[in-house]
């Protein structure tokens, strides 16, 4: 009877035993499990001031209170910026946060409902979604959001991937366009490649002036001291100011530079007048060239964002009003490159080119009444033709270019009218001339977000650690 006891005390002691490890074991897990939570929002931008990484900012606020940790800043991702029905910046913003006993769907209407009170009610265009994906991201979302940045990806293949992986969205009723943005904004990590930062800094949602109280000599100041570690602030040649919106929308300024402490400091030398509500931090794709994949001009269709080689197959034709066009062919098609006189320095010297030149031209798919046409972007001189040209002497006495009296007439100077029988000058170009390998962009003013300024050649990067973020890339 003893023995049969000493069993059964036994039996119980190792019940209690094992019941005890399983529950430790088991609660362990599941609190020190965490969960990644991706949330992508889209579409809010309106001409009424509707502004996605506004949402986006108020969500972050809201959301840190509640005590949720994120993985990463807040993701910018300007897409494919040569889509017909693209907003100016075209962005996207994707949430990365670490959850492990905060209920996902909790967190999913903390940014759905600062959504439905900031998107714009009266502009029926845009067509805002919140879009939440849990787990790593996989290749096919990778894939994804690449096509989203050069092509036009269509609602089928987005709606493909919601049902395959699972992914939970919300609209506001009007229509799911923005879901394609959100897909793409989730399934860019940036974490394989180029990325830049950017400071946003926000009035009141419901300030509507286009004007922006900012000390334009505080923000060139600033860009000198920041240089080349900021960029795209400002347009030296004309002067302008270019971190400023002119919109009806909450930002007062956006500063874009390469490390996020830099750009925190050079709020700190800007002079804003107006009343700021908050400021952010994005990690970006912004700057980084990450639209334009490398193509055939058989392969290309319309609205894709391309780089092109080939031979320039026309001699550059300046139009009335500024615009160059020339033919460029690359073996297995021809089209018409568009180099428009707002661009700035890359139409000017679009005009050096001449018949032969082997180039490099990265821009936008368009069609056009005669077919498609590459609107330039930038240009790189892989080979130049050595060309010659003539020039005028220059007058002995005041060292400027002397004016032709007419064939065969000899040169006169307007200045002190001195008269010359001089024959022309002529000048080689050589390839050195015309900086072979150089990248020849667009004036700053002309721009997309998305192309790389030449300042950031040699800056690129290429690895991001997850949770460790500055201190402070908010406020408040």
């Amino acid at each position: 009877h003893s023995l049969r006891l000493y069993n059964m005390y036994c039996r119980m002691l190792l019940f209690f035993v094992f019941a005890f490890i399983q529950t430790l074991y088991f609660g362990l897990f599941f609190v020190f499990v965490v969960v990644v939570v991706h949330i992508g929002i889209d579409d809010t931008d309106s001409v009424n001031g509707g502004c996605t990484t506004y949402v986006a900012a108020v969500a972050v606020r809201e959301l840190l209170l509640k005590g949720v940790r994120f993985a990463d800043y807040p993701n910018l991702i300007r897409l494919n910026p040569n889509v017909p029905w693209k907003t100016r910046g075209n962005g996207a913003v994707a949430l990365r946060l670490l959850v492990d006993d905060y209920d996902v769907l909790d967190i999913f209407d903390v940014v759905y409902d600062v959504l439905l009170r900031y998107y714009d009610k009266y502009d029926e265009k845009p067509q805002p979604v919140v879009a939440m994906y849990v787990g790593d991201v996989v290749e096919e979302l990778r894939v994804f959001s690449r096509s989203a940045l050069s092509r036009i990806v269509s609602l089928d293949e987005a709606f493909s991937l919601v049902r395959k992986f699972n992914v939970y969205y919300r609209d506001v009723g009007r229509g799911v366009r923005g879901l394609i943005g959100g897909l793409a904004a989730i399934g860019e990590p940036l974490d394989r490649g180029d990325y830049t930062y950017e400071l946003l800094v926000y009035r009141s949602f419901f300030e509507r002036s286009l004007k922006r109280n900012v000390d334009e000599e505080s923000v060139f100041e600033m860009d000198e001291k920041t240089y080349p570690y900021t960029f795209n602030n400002v347009d030296r040649k004309d002067g302008r100011v270019l971190l400023t919106p002119h919109g009806p929308d909450p930002v007062i300024l956006g500063i874009r530079g390469e490390e996020p402490d830099l750009l925190v400091k050079a709020l700190d030398m800007v002079r804003i007048y107006d009343k700021i509500e908050r400021w952010m931090i994005f990690r970006s794709n912004q700057g980084t060239d990450a639209h334009l994949i490398n193509a055939r001009l058989s392969d290309v269709s319309p609205y894709m964002s391309v780089v092109v080689n080939g031979i320039v197959w026309s001699k550059p034709v300046v139009m009335p009003g500024g615009h160059v066009f020339f033919m460029l062919n690359d073996g297995t098609g021809v089209i018409n490159v568009a180099v428009y006189k707002e661009t700035g320095d890359l139409n000017v010297f679009a005009r050096k080119l001449v018949l032969g030149d082997v180039i490099s031209v990265g821009g936008g798919i368009k069609p056009g009444p005669n077919g498609l046409n590459l609107n330039a972007e930038r240009i790189t001189v892989i080979k130049a033709v050595e060309r010659k040209i003539k020039k005028n002497p220059r007058c002995p006495t005041c060292n400027v270019s002397m004016s032709s009296m007419g064939h065969n007439q000899g040169y006169r100077c307007r200045k002190c009218g001195y008269i010359s029988k001089e024959s022309p000058i002529i000048i080689t170009i050589t390839d050195q001339d015309l900086e072979s390998s150089k990248v020849h962009l667009q004036s700053p003013k002309a721009r997309r977000h998305l192309t790389k300024p030449l300042e950031r050649y040699g800056h690129e990067k290429q690895y991001f650690k997850y949770g460790t973020l500055y201190e402070p890339w908010h406020w408040p």
